[in-house]
C-alpha cells in the first residue's frame, strides 16, 4: 500500500495509541514533507517532541502550526504547556492569553492560566482566572486546586480547605497530591487538631515528603505534642536541612524544657537573611523566658527597625517593653502587624492576645477585652459543651464502680510523683516553681503521660470501658502503664527524689493517677472562678483548649471541673491538698511550708525564692512566676465586670 499522507496519518495515530512515540514522530515528519501546510501535523510533531524532551524543536514546530492557522486554540494550549515545562512562565502566560482571545469560554485554558499566574506569585489574577474556569465548569477539580493554592498565598486558608476537600471528593486521583495541601490549609486556618490527622494520612501516602513532616510537626506543636513534633522535624531535617527547620526544632526543645539545646540550634553559622531574623527573635524569646531580659532586649532592638517586624519579634517585645517604658511603641507596632495581610490566622490571634495584655497592663480594660474578643475569632478549636457534660457524667458513673483500695504493686521508679491539678490559670505554675526550687525536686512541666495511659487503656479495653477497666488491671499492667508514663519524663538525675507534673487537666483522671501512683502527692489548685475564667479567656493557649473561646463555654467547663474535683475529693476520698491562690498570695511562707511537708520533703529556704529558679518556665504564667508573689491578679475580674454577665450566668454567680 502506497504511503499516502492519509495512510501515514492513520499509522501515526495507531502508533500513538500503542505509546510508540518515535514511530509516530517519524510518520508525522514524513507527512510534513508531503504536506507542509497541515497545521494539525505540525502540532502533533511538536507535541511528541515535547514529550520526548526536545522542547526547543517542539516549540518551533508548534509555532509553525500557528503560522498556518493563527486561530488554532489547541496549538496555543500545547505551546503554553511546553513553555511551562521549560521554565518560561511569562511565555506560557502569553500563549494562554492568545488562546483565550480566540475562545474565552475554554475552562481548561482559564485553569492553566490560573496555575501559571499562581506559580509566579500573581495571586489576584490567579484567583480571578480560577474563578472564571469554575464559572464555566463548576466540576473542574484542577481549577479548585489552583484556586485553593492561590487563596493560601492570599491569606484565606479557610476557603482553601473547602476547595481541597471538594477536589478530593470529586476526583479521588487528586487525593495523594491534595491531602497534604488540605492539612496545611487546616493548620493555617487554626484547626491544628484536624490538621494533625490529615497530615498523618498525607505522610502515609507520601512518607518521603520532608515538607509534610515539617507541617505535621508545626501542627503537633500547636496542640501541645512537643516530643512528637521533634520527631517530625528531625525526620525532615535529616533529608533537607534548613534554618527554618532549626527554628522548629528549637521551638520543640524549648517547649520540652531543654532551653540550652534550643539556643544551640539557633546559632546557625550562616543563616539566610529572613531566617536569621526569625532565629534572633526566637533566641530573644527563650532568653526572656529564662529571665535574661537584658540579653533579650539587645537581640530585639535592631529587629524593631525593620519595615515589618515579624510576629515572633513583636510578641517578645510586647512581653518586655514595659522595662524600657515603650508599651505605646509596642502597641503601635502590634496594630500595624495585626492589619497586615502577611499574618496567618494563628499569628494574628497571638498578636491580638498580646495587644490585649498590654492594654490590660496600662489599665485600658475596654480595649483589652475587645482585643481578646477579636483574638478568639481566629480560634477554630472545637468545643462541644453538651459532649463534655456527658463525658464528665461517664467518668463519675464509671468511677463509682471502682474498688476503693488500689491494687498493691511495686512502682517502676523510685521517684515520688507530685501531681498539680486544677483549672488552668489557677496558680499551678506558682506551686510548681515553689516545689521545683527545692534541690530534690524536678519540674516536668505539663507532662502528657497520664493522657498517654488513658489512650492506651481505651485502645485495649474500648473507649466506653474507661475508667471502670481500672478494676481489671494486674500488677504487670500497672507496671507497663507506669513505664509508659515515665517514658515522657527525665528521671535520670540521681539527686532528684520528687518530680512535679502540672498538667492541669489531669484533674479528669485522678482515679487513674491514684491507681498508678498511690503514694503520689496530689495538689489541687483553686482560685476565684471569675478570675480563673477571665484569665483563661485572656490567654493565648496552644493545644486542646477550645472551651476558652467564649466566657459562657468557660463557665460551663468550670462547672464540670468542680463536679469532678468534688467527686474525687468527697465521694472517692482521694487524698489531696487544696491550695487557694488567694491564700497563697496572702500567706506565702506558712502555706509553702505546709505544701513542702505534704509532698514528703524537708523544708528548704530556696522554696521562698522560687522566682530566682533558673529553670525555664514553659507555660502561660512564666511572667508572674519569675518575680516575687504579687496580689495584682486577686479579684482582677472587677476591672472587667461590665463584660462578665454571661460568665456569671454560666457559673451561677449572681450579679
Amino acid at each position: 500500500m502506497a504511503s499516502t499522507p492519509d495512510n501515514l496519518l492513520e499509522e501515526a495515530y495507531a502508533l500513538l495509541d500503542r505509546n510508540n512515540l518515535s514511530g509516530a514522530l517519524e510518520r508525522f515528519r514524513q507527512i510534513n514533507q508531503h504536506d507542509p501546510n497541515n497545521a494539525e501535523v505540525w502540532l502533533m510533531t511538536g507535541a511528541i517532541e515535547g514529550e520526548m524532551g526536545a522542547s526547543d524543536s517542539a516549540i518551533e514546530h508548534i509555532q509553525q502550526a500557528l503560522s498556518i492557522d493563527p486561530q488554532y486554540v489547541e496549538a496555543y494550549l500545547t505551546l503554553a504547556h511546553l513553555h511551562q515545562a521549560s521554565g518560561r512562565p511569562a511565555a506560557a502566560i502569553e500563549a494562554c492569553k492568545a488562546a483565550l482571545d480566540i475562545d474565552a469560554e475554554d475552562s481548561e485554558l482559564w485553569t492553566l492560566l490560573s496555575g501559571l499566574n499562581g506559580a509566579v506569585g500573581d495571586l489576584e489574577p490567579a484567583i480571578a482566572c480560577a474563578e472564571k474556569a469554575l464559572s464555566i465548569d463548576p466540576n473542574s477539580s484542577q481549577a479548585k486546586i489552583n484556586l485553593a493554592n492561590a487563596l493560601i498565598g492570599a491569606g484565606d486558608p479557610a476557603r482553601a480547605v473547602s476547595l481541597y476537600r471538594q477536589a478530593i471528593e470529586s476526583s479521588p486521583q487528586h487525593r495523594q497530591t491534595c491531602i497534604g495541601l488540605l492539612g496545611y490549609a487546616q493548620l493555617l486556618s487554626g484547626d491544628a487538631a484536624t490538621a494533625v490527622t490529615t497530615l498523618r494520612q498525607a505522610i502515609e501516602l507520601n512518607p518521603g515528603s520532608p515538607q509534610q513532616h515539617e507541617h505535621l510537626g508545626v501542627a503537633l506543636i500547636a496542640v501541645g505534642h512537643h516530643a512528637q513534633a521533634l520527631v517530625q522535624f528531625n525526620s525532615a531535617f535529616s533529608t533537607t536541612p534548613s534554618d527554618a527547620l532549626r527554628l522548629h526544632i528549637a521551638t520543640a526543645l524549648e517547649e520540652m524544657g531543654d532551653a540550652v539545646r534550643a539556643l544551640e540550634q539557633l546559632k546557625s553559622q550562616e543563616p539566610q537573611a529572613a531566617d536569621a531574623t526569625l532565629m534572633r527573635a526566637r533566641r530573644a524569646a527563650i532568653l526572656h523566658r529564662r529571665g535574661d531580659n537584658d540579653a533579650a532586649e539587645n537581640l530585639i532592638a535592631p529587629l524593631l527597625d525593620a519595615q515589618t517586624p515579624n510576629a515572633d519579634t513583636l510578641l517578645t517585645f510586647a512581653r518586655i517593653c514595659h522595662r524600657s517604658k515603650r508599651c505605646e511603641h509596642a502597641l503601635s507596632l502590634l496594630d500595624d502587624a495585626i492589619e497586615s495581610s502577611a499574618q496567618t490566622a494563628e499569628q494574628r490571634s497571638a498578636l491580638l492576645f498580646a495587644r490585649g495584655r498590654l492594654h490590660d497592663r496600662q489599665g485600658d480594660y475596654a480595649d483589652a477585652f475587645s482585643s481578646w474578643q477579636q483574638a478568639h475569632e481566629y480560634d477554630s478549636m472545637p468545643y462541644d459543651a453538651d459532649a463534655y457534660i456527658h463525658y464528665v457524667d461517664h467518668l463519675i458513673t464509671e468511677s463509682e464502680q471502682l474498688e476503693t483500695q488500689p491494687l498493691a504493686h511495686t512502682q517502676s521508679s523510685n521517684i515520688k510523683m507530685i501531681f498539680i491539678v486544677g483549672m488552668p490559670r489557677s496558680g499551678s505554675s506558682l506551686i510548681e516553681q515553689i516545689l521545683a526550687s527545692h534541690p530534690s525536686v524536678r519540674a516536668a512541666g505539663e507532662a502528657r503521660g497520664i493522657f498517654d495511659c488513658v489512650d492506651a487503656l481505651q485502645q485495649q479495653y474500648g473507649e466506653g470501658a474507661y475508667p471502670r477497666c481500672l478494676n481489671d488491671l494486674s500488677a504487670s499492667d500497672i507496671g507497663a502503664l507506669q513505664a509508659l508514663y515515665f517514658a515522657r519524663i527525665d528521671s535520670s538525675d540521681s539527686s532528684i527524689t520528687h518530680i512535679t507534673d502540672k498538667m492541669p487537666h489531669n484533674f479528669q483522671h485522678l482515679a487513674l493517677v491514684h491507681r498508678l501512683f498511690p503514694d503520689a502527692a496530689i495538689i489541687h489548685c483553686a482560685r476565684n472562678p471569675l478570675d480563673t475564667c477571665l484569665s483563661c479567656y485572656a490567654q493565648h493557649f496552644s493545644g486542646y483548649h477550645g472551651y476558652t473561646r467564649t466566657l459562657e463555654s468557660l463557665g460551663n467547663h468550670y462547672r464540670q471541673y468542680e463536679r469532678l474535683i468534688s467527686f474525687y475529693r468527697d465521694q472517692m476520698a482521694l487524698p489531696m491538698m487544696e491550695l487557694w491562690y488567694e491564700d497563697l498570695v496572702n500567706n506565702l511562707e506558712p502555706l509553702a511550708r505546709e505544701l513542702v511537708k505534704h509532698c514528703g520533703l524537708q523544708w528548704h529556704d530556696a522554696c521562698l525564692s522560687y522566682y530566682q529558679n533558673p529553670s525555664s518556665v514553659r507555660t502561660a504564667s512564666y511572667d508572674q512566676v519569675t518575680q516575687p508573689v504579687y496580689s495584682d491578679s486577686v479579684e482582677r475580674w472587677r476591672h472587667y465586670a461590665p463584660y462578665l454577665s454571661g460568665l456569671r450566668s454560666a457559673l451561677d454567680i449572681p450579679e
